[in-house]
């Protein structure tokens, strides 16, 4: 074939719309890919020619191109789940079924706090800016919820929900408040769930997690309207939009291998296809994740899990994170587990892909902060600058420090003579001010109150401390802001409210 045959051919081809050959279909592409198609080669003695051989490869590029757009596309990173029952069964079988209680403690850090926008997370107290809800347990099923308020006044509450357990109960449960959210008018307490009985058997804590909500419209009389179970210890409880989601850790102790979820006397099961894993899981355990309508009081989707993963989720109000179960060898240290094995659950198609590198990057809370080997605290995205609230382990001095956004120290300032009750920062952000809740101390007593300061010229700035003869405090996170006032749970269950500016 001479050069200006080949012209002449090619001007045909260009001239004419025939359809593309099956078999180039970009479908046909995909599938042969995927299903590793092997073709019928035919070899011809290769010649110089040139100017066919640029079509050819033109053609070429053209095919590959189609080829790598259609793959890229397709590959969409989702996670394998199971197939069916007999294959979860195989993977779940030889792994280890007892995790010994307890654990080990890690390094003292300082982590960065961070708040994900239109992801609430849980606390034992909750405000709408008109009342305050009061979640606690002190003696066995004597679990609490209390209503209060906030009219800038000290007073005992207006409601409270006394001994809050279950419907369904059994010989050995025990009920403890877990937290608390509040939407709308609805109440919703989560209660981990202990069973003596059950321990005592298989020689470890074994826990539940149990749901309640509540129709608060009629503040002095809540109505309970939608309650249910889900297997394993409460651990992660976040609220996005309407829809509660419960993560908690689930570690198979008997013969039923699929994670739960309970309303009434009716259990549903998650499906094996709903279950992905890690490959190098070692226990028999899951992370195990609801999604609950508060409102619609029903479930919003299918029941998720992922064996081998931990419920210590991180969020954002498109995604759920799950890492690897922390795992511990039989010295006591950390099994190092790869950064790069995290999956996200994606809020909109309720499916498991992979977590990226980027994600990845943003989901780690560590900082390294240029101060001693035994110092830990908690650090604060303040705008143009970073906030450390934190503690000097050697010397047991609370200490506040100003860091710019390159995490080089600003300014610092020991709390003298006070103690912080609390690390959790409150910051009125009309005002600037912050507030700490506090306590002195003598050699006769202890004086709770608040510490206020504000960031002046990159300076902290100590404005004033106020304190209460009458309150006293036992916990740690019994704090909240509302409007000007700040307000402590005191030990009689009374609330103490301290005007700050």
């Amino acid at each position: 074939m001479r050069n200006n045959d080949f012209d002449f051919i090619k001007d045909k081809f260009d001239c004419c719309e025939n359809d593309l050959p099956e078999g180039l279909e970009t479908n046909m592409i995909e599938y042969k890919i995927l299903n590793d198609k092997k073709h019928r080669v035919i070899k011809f003695e290769q010649k110089k020619n040139y100017k066919p051989m640029l079509s050819a490869a033109a053609c070429f590029v053209l095919i590959m191109a189609v080829v790598l757009v259609t793959a890229i596309n397709f590959n969409s990173g989702k996670v394998s789940t199971f197939s069916d029952y007999d294959e979860l069964n195989a993977i779940v079988a030889p792994l280890e079924k007892i995790i010994s209680s307890g654990g080990y403690g890690g390094p003292l850090k300082t982590h960065k706090y961070v708040q994900a926008d239109g992801v609430e997370n849980a606390d034992v107290i909750k405000s709408d800016g008109e009342y305050i809800y009061y979640a606690t347990w002190n003696d066995i099923n004597n679990n609490s919820v209390y209503i209060y308020k906030a009219d800038g006044n000290d007073g005992k509450p207006l409601t409270v929900i006394n001994d809050i357990s279950s419907d369904v109960t059994e010989e050995g449960d025990i009920y403890e408040v877990n937290c608390i959210f509040v939407y709308n008018n609805r109440l919703i307490v989560n209660i981990r769930k202990r069973n003596y009985v059950l321990s005592e058997k298989y020689g470890r804590d074994l826990s539940t997690a149990i749901t309640k909500i509540y129709d608060i419209t009629d503040k002095s009389s809540p109505l309970l309207i939608s309650e249910f179970e889900q297997s394993g210890e409460p651990v992660s409880v976040k609220m996005i939009g309407g829809i509660l989601y419960v993560a908690t850790n689930y570690n198979i102790s008997d013969d039923n291998v699929l994670p739960w979820i309970r309303k009434g006397y009716e259990t549903a099961y998650a499906a094996p296809q709903d279950i992905a894993h890690f490959e190098n899981a070692l226990v028999a355990q899951y992370a195990v994740i609801s999604a609950y309508d508060v409102e619609a009081e029903e479930n919003a989707e299918q029941l998720k899990a992922v064996l081998g993963g931990d419920a210590d989720i991180k969020c954002t109000k498109d995604s759920i994170y799950i890492t690897e179960y922390p795992q511990y060898t039989s010295e006591g240290e950390l099994v190092q587990n790869s950064d790069e094995k995290i999956f996200k659950l994606d809020l909109k198609k309720f499916g498991f892909l992979y977590a990226d590198r980027e994600e990845i990057k943003q989901l780690s809370t560590d900082v390294e902060i240029n101060r001693y080997e035994a110092f830990t605290g908690v650090v604060y995205d303040i705008g143009d600058m970073f906030l450390c609230i934190g503690e000097d382990l050697n010397t047991v001095d609370d200490e506040i420090i100003l860091y710019d956004k390159n995490m080089n120290e600003i300014d610092s300032m020991k709390i003298d003579s006070m103690t912080l009750l609390s690390r959790n920062l409150f910051m009125n952000e009309d005002t600037g001010e912050f507030v700490l809740p506090i306590y002195s101390a003598d050699s006769e007593r202890r004086n709770y109150g608040i510490a206020v300061f504000r960031i002046n010229n990159s300076k902290i700035e100590m404005i004033n401390s106020f304190f209460n003869d009458e309150l006293l405090i036992n916990g740690s996170n019994q704090f909240v802001m509302v409007g000007d006032y700040f307000y402590c749970i005191g030990e009689d269950i009374k609330v103490y409210a301290f005007k700050y500016q």
